[in-house]
């Protein structure tokens, strides 16, 4: 008769030993949801914040400084409301970015660095509206104490244009890559391109030169009747080439100074044509025997130039078999090129 009040007061015992509360439980859960639903809300605007802060500061300003004869470094300012937001020093010839502004009416001034007072020589005010670039321009000369500026609001990049020559030394060992009968082979190019920003990152290069290279047989591959009567073999190649190229760089290609500063990517396609192409044979007692319209017409190849400025690795793919014979020159070429840049245009 006792057994069942007994159970209900043992069962009642141990769920207020172990601290069970229904009621304190779904409290703590409601308190855990409201403060995660608050940490989450509050995440959620911090990040909008900060996106809507980084989309608003989409603008560029470009200074151009042309003082002739004015021998002392200057130093650019951006003011906006009293501040100083960005400073940088430049030569009495130069053009600089400064680069994710937002928006407002900003004071460029323009002191002699050199100076110990910073003594002014110009300054002008530049309202600077979201997703635009924009540029300001400083002349004059010290002699005649005129200085002029102006600024210009672009929506699209800059049309001007760079030239850049390329001396590019490839080479090429059998030890390394395959090249069927052949041991290894060198060349050296010289190239010139038109270079066209689309962006302040992206732009392309369109350009040609002139090359020659040599290619030299492996004496060990020689045939039976090769190997006693053959002391060399190679092929001779002068080519002019045309190229495109689409250039990736670290550096704002609408800045007229030092946009090929830094790392450099470039990604193209190229045709070879064959100027001399000829297979020289040499015997003993200086007998040669030369051998020419190997070759056709098909030197297609795909390009890539990557590294840092003036110094960029160079590979390139040959698309078709180019010699009508069994005995083809490698698919793959390496190299590095010198890369001299001209920005006066």
């Amino acid at each position: 008769m006792y057994a069942q009040p007994i159970g209900v007061v043992l069962n009642v015992s141990l769920m207020e030993l172990i601290g069970f509360n229904l009621k304190d439980v779904i409290n703590d859960y409601c308190l855990y949801a409201l403060r995660v639903a608050f940490y989450k809300r509050f995440i959620a605007c911090c990040f909008c914040l900060f996106a809507g802060d980084i989309q608003a500061q989409d603008s560029n300003l470009i200074v151009f400084l042309q003082f002739q004869d004015y021998d002392a470094d200057l130093q650019v300012s951006l003011v906006l409301h009293g501040d100083t937001v960005q400073q940088k020093r430049l030569k009495n010839v130069e053009d600089y970015a400064f680069e994710n502004l937002k928006s407002g009416e900003y004071e460029v001034i323009v002191v002699n660095a050199s100076a110990t007072s910073g003594a002014l020589v110009f300054s002008c005010i530049v309202k600077i509206e979201e997703n635009k670039d924009y540029s300001c321009f400083f002349t004059g000369y010290e002699t005649s104490k005129t200085t002029k500026s102006y600024s210009r609001s672009d929506d699209s990049a800059d049309t001007f244009e760079r030239t850049e020559i390329q001396v590019a030394l490839n080479y090429g060992h059998s030890d390394f890559i395959e090249m069927g009968e052949l041991r290894s082979h060198f060349s050296i190019r010289e190239e010139g391109y038109a270079w066209k920003p689309f962006t302040k990152h992206i732009g392309r290069m369109v350009g040609g030169g002139i090359s020659f290279g040599q290619y030299f047989f492996d004496k060990d591959k020689f045939s039976p009747s090769e190997s006693f009567q053959v002391l060399r073999k190679k092929y001779n190649a002068w080519d002019l080439d045309v190229k495109y190229l689409l250039r990736f760089t670290q550096k704002n290609q609408l800045v007229r100074t030092n946009a090929s500063r830094g790392f450099v990517l470039d990604i193209g396609i190229g045709y070879y044509l064959p100027l001399v192409f000829r297979l020289n044979t040499a015997y003993e007692n200086d007998v040669h025997l030369i051998q020419t319209r190997m070759h056709q017409f098909n030197d297609f190849r795909g390009i890539v130039n990557f590294g840092f400025h003036p110094f960029v690795f160079t590979a390139e793919y040959r698309v078709f078999d180019f010699v009508q014979n069994e005995h083809q020159l490698p698919k793959l070429e390496f190299g590095i090129k010198f890369l001299i840049v001209d920005s006066s245009h």
